[in-house]
């Protein structure tokens, strides 16, 4: 026997299924991140986003934006700000995996 769902699996289903995912090309290497969220984080969040997509040379999200796509030239990032997590998926193509975690080593672990 099943347990009983959850009052709001049904809502919490639909948020995390609100966008489509990108159509990957295959093989590829994908590291993705869930993170919990905390009230009045929506803005660092964006801006790690921002400042990767600006080291990178990439398209930047709006201010404003809950969820942005941007391909990296190595490597791409789906990011989305949910009101109870971020997460955050990267995909590299092997042939430029060594090259685009030499390049954002220093980004993401100061």
């Amino acid at each position: 026997m099943l347990p009983r769902n959850h009052a709001m699996r049904s809502e919490l289903n639909d948020e995390v299924h609100a966008r489509p995912s990108d159509a990957l090309e295959i093989p590829a290497r994908i590291s993705y991140l869930v993170l919990h969220s905390e009230i009045g984080s929506r803005e660092r969040a964006c801006q790690h986003v921002m400042d990767l997509a600006k080291r990178m040379g990439g398209a930047l999200p709006e201010r404003t934006s809950n969820h942005h796509n941007a391909n990296l030239g190595q490597f791409s990032i789906c990011w989305e700000r949910h009101s109870e997590f971020t997460r955050y998926a990267f995909c590299c193509r092997p042939a430029s995996t060594a090259r685009a975690n030499a390049r954002t080593k220093p980004c993401w672990n100061p």
